[in-house]
């Protein structure tokens, strides 16, 4: 069989030009060049790191691989876009489902259906060929949901299981909705929720865990230098002990050397006691300031609110074309 040459670079640089993302470098590596990421994917300040076994056997490289980045950077054209508005998404779907684990779930697979059903197919008139090929088994519970929604667009086989095909459905109903995406991504995590009651072995933390590892969300932030710091401006608007342990688990621990963790989080750890503490003394100072006492003007921005209200919901990220 002739073996064919891929210009990956060539690929990625017509993906990147069309979706106007900022200056980054790519770099090709193998597993033992990148042993911290189980993902085939990642970004970290400004360098992109792929694997070369990123496309399925059977499947045609040169369109897989367009596709596939045009996948990858749609997030950071498009949805999530940000940190900001990606974490104001999970908090959403938190408050739907009482569960961080399945909320980033939610926002993983509302940010995948909003680029592959509905972005990409109106930027380039056709669906991503990865919806249109069958592919192999997926590997994490967030692939064989996506391949389960993908089926129900391209009905090529039937969905063995009858619980995840009516999940996907649903799925597939709701992104079709006029709602906002706050709306949208509780709506999901609601499914999410009745598929996890019917298939809770499916759903272990151990599986959840790997889908942060072998697929994170994409932001903007990752495209930029100091990524981590970036990240860290977000973490620092949660007063919450477990809500920012959570936020350090999936949004910062996977994108740290394994040398560093532990060193961030005992700093993370240490930061959070101080904010409480000084959270306290605000907390204070305005009940003294309520009794008739000096005013606090200078902490009324101490916290940024990323709660879902809904007067939070109708400034979605614009499309850029």
């Amino acid at each position: 069989m002739e073996e064919r040459f891929i210009d990956i670079v060539k690929l990625f640089n017509q993906a990147w030009s069309e979706l106007y993302c900022p200056p980054v470098k790519l770099s090709i590596v193998k597993d033992a060049e990148n042993p911290d990421s189980e993902a085939k994917f990642t970004v970290a300040n400004g360098t992109i790191y792929l694997k070369p076994d990123v496309v399925p056997r059977g499947a045609d490289p040169e369109k897989y691989l367009l596709w596939y980045f045009r996948h990858q950077l749609a997030h950071v054209h498009y949805c999530p876009y940000d940190i900001r508005t990606a974490y104001s998404l999970e908090c959403a779907a938190y408050e739907s489902v009482r569960d961080w684990d399945l909320a980033y779930l939610a926002t993983q697979i509302f940010s995948d259906v909003q680029v592959d059903l509905h972005y990409l197919p109106r930027r380039f008139g056709e669906l991503p060929y990865h919806v249109r090929m069958i592919g192999e088994k997926p590997s994490t519970l967030a692939e064989g949901i996506m391949k389960g929604i993908y089926l129900c667009v391209n009905p090529a086989i039937k969905i063995g299981n009858e619980s995840l095909a009516e999940a996907a459905r649903e799925i597939v109903l709701v992104s079709s909705l006029e709602r906002t995406w706050h709306t949208k991504v509780q709506m999901i995590a609601s499914i999410l929720n009745r598929l996890k009651k019917r298939n809770p072995n499916v759903f272990s933390k151990k599986e959840l865990k790997k889908i942060i590892k072998k697929r994170p969300v994409n932001v903007r932030e990752d495209f930029l230098h100091s990524t981590v710091k970036r990240f860290l401006e977000t973490y620092g608007s949660i007063m919450n002990e477990e809500e920012a342990k959570k936020f350090f688990e999936q949004w910062i621990e996977p994108r740290l050397p394994s040398g560093e963790k532990e060193r961030v989080k005992r700093i993370l750890k240490a930061s959070i006691k101080e904010r409480r503490k000084k959270g306290l003394e605000v907390y204070k100072e305005k009940k003294t300031d309520r009794l008739g006492g000096i005013k606090d003007a200078e902490n009324k921005s101490f916290r940024v609110n990323l709660r879902p209200s809904e007067s939070n919901f109708e400034d979605e990220p614009a499309l850029a074309w």
